[in-house]
């Protein structure tokens, strides 16, 4: 894993001990206890056997997506962009309609 993503999940590789929670500790533990009794988990993350902690551990890490401030700023252009362009088309349409109706 690189540093962004142990970022990602709350642990700092260099930490020689642990004294908060992860985050994927924190969001487990903030499920609403009858959704973790419904598929028979416990309440607790520290109570999830190895495989059930696999499991919470790559949902997470898979379902969260992050961008590094290139990839942020490259969307933002594209999306700007893409609102002229519905803008000019909009206004090509309306003088369209404007001709028409004539």
């Amino acid at each position: 894993m690189s540093g962004t993503q142990f970022d990602l999940i709350g642990i700092d590789p260099k930490a020689k001990g642990r004294t908060t929670e992860t985050k994927i500790e924190h969001y487990y533990n903030q499920v609403p206890y009858h959704h973790k009794e419904h598929v028979n988990f416990p309440y607790r993350y520290d109570n999830l056997s190895v495989d059930q902690k696999f499991f919470v551990d790559s949902l997470f890490e898979t379902c969260y997506i992050s961008f590094d401030e290139d990839e942020i700023q490259t969307v933002e252009e594209e999306v700007t962009s893409l609102t002229e362009y519905v803008d000019e088309i909009k206004t090509s349409v309306n003088n369209l309609l404007n001709v028409l109706s004539k």
